[in-house]
């Protein structure tokens, strides 16, 4: 999906009050808490010279982040979407796979979303919600 303007992105989200969308299988890739270095590997992964490059790259591939991560990205470019749960980077990484970020009860996490407008971001937070036990 490739948004041009105000009216591509008016379009999208009134389209997106009309579907319902299944949230992705999650995927927890890395265990534990990534630091600073190791987040931004993972989310480079989809570049064949990353150690991390075999684990694929899809929609629903999640893992623990740092806060100075999440501000980080937060603040390199505007979000394509934020609400107070979290954002979604503005660029697009490959075939319509962006990646987002959330904030649960002070704890920071990095998840791949196919955005299809807010009702996908509903639904993976909903699902990550329920997977880290909140």
């Amino acid at each position: 999906m490739y948004i041009e303007d105000d009216d591509d992105l008016l379009r999208v989200l009134e389209q997106s009050k009309h579907t319902t969308v299944e949230p992705p299988r999650l995927q927890r890739i890395y265990d534990g808490l990534a630091d600073d270095a190791k987040s931004l590997e993972l989310i480079n992964r989809y570049q064949g010279g990353n150690p991390h490059y075999a684990r694929g790259f899809r929609a629903g591939q999640w893992f623990e982040t740092t806060e100075e991560t999440y501000w980080y990205f937060l603040e390199c470019l505007p979000p394509l979407y934020m609400t107070g749960a979290g954002f979604v980077m503005t660029e697009c990484t490959m075939n319509g796979l962006y990646d987002c970020f959330f904030e649960i009860d002070g704890r920071y996490y990095c998840a791949v979303i196919d955005w299809d407008g807010p009702r996908s971001f509903a639904a993976l937070w909903t699902a990550l919600l329920a997977e880290v036990g909140q």
